[in-house]
């Protein structure tokens, strides 16, 4: 089981790129059209993702989040780190507390869904309660 968990998490975002190189042997040529002008539009793809996981850009500013995970998540967050701004604030035999600062977007909350009994998200407390809420909906589904 944990060999399965480890391909997916080595293989996890390569669909995407996968499915595009597939398509380019279909492609018979490309040209220059002269008559189309380039237009630089200044775009910092650095700054305008650095807050976030994943492509989703919520119009909402970062906030701190701290999250807590068992020894065996964490020392493959440790290698992998979600966010760029992961950072190991506390440890402890069986806890280590990792801080973020970003937009807790779809993609975030999906990577820590994801992690199952290996998270718990400490705070802020109105995140905590958005995880609440998706875990009792996922319980419920499965009560007869």
């Amino acid at each position: 089981m944990k060999f399965l968990k480890l391909l997916r998490d080595l293989f996890k975002n390569l669909w995407m790129p996968l499915i595009f190189i597939s398509r380019l042997d279909r492609i018979v040529g490309i040209e220059k059209d002269p008559k189309t002008a380039f237009i630089d539009m200044k775009f910092d793809q650095r700054e305008y993702y650095k807050n976030v996981i994943g492509i989703s850009v919520p119009d909402q500013d970062p906030v701190e989040i701290h999250i807590a995970f068992t020894e065996w998540q964490a020392q493959y967050l440790i290698t992998k780190p979600l966010h760029s701004s992961q950072e190991l604030i506390s440890q402890s035999k069986d806890k280590y507390v990792f801080k973020y600062f970003l937009v807790p977007n779809f993609e975030f909350q999906a990577q820590i869904l994801e992690c199952g009994e290996e998270v718990e998200v400490l705070k802020p407390e109105e995140l905590r309660l958005v995880f609440q809420k998706k875990l009792t909906k996922m319980r419920n589904k499965y009560e007869d």
